[in-house]
């Protein structure tokens, strides 16, 4: 467990406890919606658990494979994204618990990106690596995006084979090093670097800029 940084601890009880304190202020709002659309589509959920993520992994994973249910059209299955989104991840997004709530998943992670950048900037990398690959999932596929600001929309669920990419990039003229963010194969502005940026590419963001946004989501006490 000490070693996985990717993906949080389900036996955190600081991370169950914000996940909570989330949950109940979203279905006091949500509610409504949430029993209006379970009914909508209690044709389509599962009987041992009728729940509308469920219903809604269902109806992608069936569309996925290329078939199709009379009556249930992609905007259908846009509206159930939209709210098992907003359930599942919206606290990764919420001003109140959202940065706890960030370290204590995906910021050790973040760390380590942060440090190996680090090494590579001041030539004091223990390794020789030029370049790191990871995998995962969904799961930790939008904290990470939810820590650097980087998702399109807020609520968007990141597409099957979804990518994102770091870069490090050095400026030989000016001895200045600069990180570039990329989420599915395209360059990112990152909202929060709008005023470090190169001149004439609002996507390279100054590195010192961007470690700063890194450690904002990195505990320090873990």
């Amino acid at each position: 467990k000490k070693d996985e940084t990717m993906y949080q601890d389900s036996q955190c009880s600081k991370a169950k406890s914000l996940y909570s304190a989330f949950l109940a202020q979203w279905n006091l709002q949500r509610s409504a919606t949430m029993k209006e659309l379970q009914q909508k589509y209690a044709a389509f959920a599962g009987k041992k658990d009728p729940s509308l993520p469920r219903t809604y992994d269902f109806l992608t994973s069936y569309y996925g494979h290329g078939y199709k249910i009379d009556g249930i059209t992609q905007d259908h299955i846009a509206e159930l994204e939209k709210v098992v989104f907003e359930r599942d991840y919206g606290h990764f997004f919420d001003p109140n618990v959202g940065k706890e709530a960030l370290k204590l998943c995906i910021g050790r992670f973040v760390g380590e990106m942060a440090e190996f950048f680090q090494g590579k900037v001041h030539n004091t990398a223990n390794e020789e690596k030029k370049m790191k690959i990871y995998s995962g999932h969904d799961g930790t596929l939008v904290p990470l995006l939810a820590a650097f600001k980087m998702l399109p929309s807020e609520g968007e669920w990141p597409p099957y084979a979804s990518n994102v990419t770091f870069e490090l990039w050095k400026d030989p003229k000016e001895e200045k090093h600069w990180v570039r963010s990329k989420y599915q194969e395209k360059a990112v502005s990152l909202p929060e670097c709008s005023l470090h940026t190169k001149a004439g590419d609002s996507t390279l963001c100054d590195a010192r800029k961007w470690f700063e946004i890194a450690m904002s989501v990195v505990p320090t006490d873990y």
